[in-house]
């Protein structure tokens, strides 16, 4: 699926041990802090619209369907989305400051092939 990452800063003592190991792990791999939480907004046929998919390999990387058919391929297609209430349906709490967004198309996972092209991704850093 095509992909638009949000990558959001917390508190990493607030998880349960097992996440905290998973943490430590990744930072002595990427030799730096990783994100507290990551919303992956995905484009895909898999699931309906609304869709909040968990990783399986960890609790804070969520997934959330914002575009689902095969209707508009080959199209332009423009999402709004609020940040805040998107953090708050995936993850039941308040989310951090955003560290990073990221963008990607994979297919490693469903053994298909695609293409994507973004443009425009734009964050307004309204009130909350």
């Amino acid at each position: 699926p095509l992909r638009v990452l949000v990558a959001f800063d917390g508190d990493v003592a607030t998880l349960p041990d097992a996440e905290r190991r998973r943490f430590s792990r990744a930072k002595n791999l990427a030799r730096r802090d990783v994100p507290y939480a990551v919303l992956m907004y995905i484009w895909t046929d898999q699931v309906p619209v609304g869709t909040v998919i968990p990783s399986a390999h960890t609790s804070q990387i969520k997934m959330l369907a914002v575009a689902s058919g095969p209707g508009d391929l080959g199209r332009w297609q423009s999402v709004q989305r609020n940040l805040v209430d998107d953090y708050r349906k995936a993850y039941g709490a308040e989310p951090g400051p955003v560290l990073a967004v990221a963008v990607m198309t994979d297919t490693d996972n469903t053994g298909t092939k695609a293409v994507g092209s973004y443009a425009g991704i734009r964050i307004d850093c309204g009130s909350r």
